[in-house]
């Protein structure tokens, strides 16, 4: 790759060295991404610290477990809505 190529990719932001890191590249990938949909808050705290690290393959996979956990929070809120939210209180007359 000549100079000049290079120059060019760094102005425009090509990122073709970045698309081929796969987060599924990772060893601990389908543990950390059960972890993640299991328990999320431990998958948030788990994302941030593969976030932190230098290797690429652990930010990508930090991402993923923070976009699970994210997932996850939505999904058992809309669970815990649909089967407890539609509960009504029925009057009650006390007699005293």
């Amino acid at each position: 790759m000549s100079s000049k190529n290079a120059i060019v990719r760094l102005l425009v932001g090509d990122n073709s060295m970045d698309k081929k890191i796969k987060a599924n590249n990772h060893d601990s990938y389908g543990t950390f991404t059960l972890i993640a949909f299991l328990v999320p808050f431990v998958g948030l705290i788990l994302g941030a610290m593969l976030l932190a690290k230098d290797d690429k393959v652990d930010k990508k996979l930090g991402e993923h477990v923070i976009a699970i956990s994210i997932f996850s929070i939505i999904i058992f809120g809309i669970v815990w809505m649909w089967f407890f939210g539609q509960q009504t209180t029925t009057s009650v007359q006390y007699s005293f």
